[in-house]
């Protein structure tokens, strides 16, 4: 009898398990965003929907976000896992489960998705590479899906090298082709301006600097001209006598190679 009992027991404790997993309720399909738990703004919902088109476009890659309130007593990678099926979800897809009520989240990927993204940087994308579950286990929820979503982002431009534009998405600033014009309008003309001036400086720098060295000599000229006086007016006056004319002829081609000819003027005065 005892024996019977203790089987009895033993079948029933197998079973509630399993009827616990019977009973698990699954949310139906609502395409990208199924919030049963209604936590997410309506721009939420919409920024989701845009960004989950673009992403599917650009890298091939189906996001479905999914959130309820509790999981039946279920533990979230299973019942991620159980919903991927249930939906009957394919390679490319991503599926983003969070259940509000328990502050738990998983997420379950296709064989496709995880060949692109990478199974483990996928995976990361709810902790390390974004704010995601700090945002989640706070009840920011808008805050959460707007970091998975900007990580899943980068880490498909990483991946991929492909650039999906998120202005005005998920509260980020939307670009103004009108300001875009002007600001590089403006950045252009600053530019011409500043070539033009530079180029002004340098025409005029080296103008000036030619005119110096038409109109006069240079630091260097005037030092060798005063030397080469000293030496010849210091020689002694029979050597001025007996070269006067070869010494007046060199001394005249030296200063008028120089465009000072007054100098043999005043030589002679001196003489």
């Amino acid at each position: 009898m005892k024996k019977r009992v203790f089987v009895l027991l033993l079948t029933l404790m197998l079973l509630v398990p399993l009827c616990a997993l019977g009973a698990l309720r699954m949310p139906e399909h609502r395409g990208t965003v199924t919030d049963d738990a209604n936590v997410l703004s309506a721009q939420t919902v919409s920024d989701l929907n845009s960004y989950a088109q673009k992403l599917a476009e650009k890298a091939d890659v189906n996001l479905h976000v999914a959130l309820v309130h509790f999981l039946d007593g279920a533990e979230v990678q299973s019942y991620a896992n159980t919903l991927f099926d249930l939906w009957e979800l394919e390679n490319d897809d991503l599926l983003l489960l969070g259940a509000a009520g328990e502050d738990s989240f998983a997420a379950v990927m296709g064989n496709d998705v995880q060949k692109v993204l990478g199974k483990t940087n996928a995976e990361n994308l709810l902790f390390t590479s974004s704010e995601f579950s700090s945002f989640f286990r706070t009840q920011q929820y808008d805050a959460a899906i707007a970091a998975y979503c900007t990580a899943l982002n980068e880490l498909v431009h990483k991946q991929t090298g492909e650039s999906i534009r998120m202005d005005g998405l998920f509260g980020q600033a939307a670009a103004d082709p009108i300001q875009q014009v002007q600001q590089y309008g403006s950045a252009l003309w600053s530019d011409v301006m500043q070539s033009i001036s530079e180029s002004s400086q340098d025409y005029l720098a080296h103008h000036e600097r030619e005119e110096r060295e038409e109109n006069g000599l240079t630091a260097g000229g005037w030092i060798v001209l005063i030397v080469l006086i000293v030496i010849m007016t210091r020689q002694s006056k029979a050597q001025r006598r007996y070269g006067q004319r070869r010494r007046s002829g060199c001394l005249t081609w030296i200063l008028g190679l120089f465009g000072l000819n007054i100098f043999i003027d005043f030589l002679r005065g001196r003489r």
